[in-house]
């Protein structure tokens, strides 16, 4: 075989699969189709206004004194959970009754899932998750 040939066989085959995913992007503007570089930012630009439904987690933090260190990893850990899932989730914060215990809620358009202690947060990501996809229609 000639050397020639066998760097044209090597570079159509290392091509190949990103002009095939960018071939599908094109053809059904499927934008998870979009081969590389694809961002969160351009998949909410992709989204019509009118159809975006969020997820937000509301937190009910334990008694008045909130430990800010422990919000921030709670809420950055609940970020993290849902974008693994490809979504992006918004973490707000309240506070208990006092002797109250804190408890997370999770909202997916008009629908409300929980409470969950905090201890068992991550319970309650799967359904939201799940109903963020109903809702989307996937």
């Amino acid at each position: 075989m000639r050397p020639g040939l066998v760097v044209i066989l090597l570079i159509l085959a290392v091509a190949a699969p990103g002009v095939a995913a960018y071939s599908y992007y094109l053809i059904t503007d499927d934008p998870y189709g979009q081969p590389l570089g694809i961002t969160q930012e351009r998949l909410a630009g992709k989204a019509k206004v009118e159809e975006r439904i969020e997820v937000v987690a509301r937190v009910t933090w334990p008694g008045p004194d909130a430990d800010a260190a422990a919000q921030a990893r709670l809420g950055h850990e609940l970020q993290a959970a849902f974008r693994s899932f490809g979504i992006v989730a918004h973490v707000e914060f309240g506070s208990a009754a006092a002797g109250a215990q804190g408890s997370v809620v999770y909202e997916v358009g008009a629908s409300r899932l929980g409470p969950f202690m905090l201890g068992n947060a991550a319970a309650g990501v799967r359904p939201a998750v799940e109903a963020y996809r109903l809702s989307q229609g996937r």
